[in-house]
């Protein structure tokens, strides 16, 4: 046998196990740049009222196309994708809360969650809202109104 051929086998033996220890980290690692940073409810600085909608707002700093769910008290409000390509994406979505009380708005992407707790207030004389149909959260939890407890 050639020595020149031996070596080359075990140089080819050797990238061949370099990739594929490559290859395995790039498959078993976390999700890439997946982190909300930051959200809000938009209430233009006054008193959240029941039957009145708000925009939550959550950042996305970064991305790996999984989308952002929103929670009120645990239930489901809803999911939007992420849609820049860019660091610090806004993600928006409509909440109409349906209960007065206090209520912990929670923002998920990929396991990295942010909450914020808001107190709303009942309105003067007006009817709860009717119940909003959630835009999906999946991964279970329960699909209501968005506003469940008080």
């Amino acid at each position: 046998m050639n020595a020149g051929s031996v070596t080359g086998r075990r140089i080819g033996w050797g990238i061949t196990g370099v990739m594929t220890i490559a290859a395995v980290a790039a498959i078993v690692a976390p999700p890439a740049f997946a982190d909300v940073t930051q959200l809000d409810v938009s209430s233009g600085g006054g008193t959240l009222v029941v039957g009145s909608t708000y925009q939550l707002r959550a950042k996305a700093e970064n991305f790996d196309s999984q989308p952002v769910m929103f929670r009120d008290n645990g239930s489901c409000i809803g999911s939007r994708p992420t849609t820049s390509q860019n660091t610090g994406a806004l993600v928006i979505i409509d909440w109409t809360p349906t209960s007065a009380g206090t209520h912990t708005i929670t923002a998920t992407q990929a396991g990295v969650a942010k909450s914020v707790r808001v107190e709303v207030i009942a309105a003067a004389g007006q009817p709860a809202a009717p119940a909003a149909t959630p835009s999906g959260c999946g991964g279970g939890g329960s699909i209501g109104s968005g506003s469940a407890g008080s």
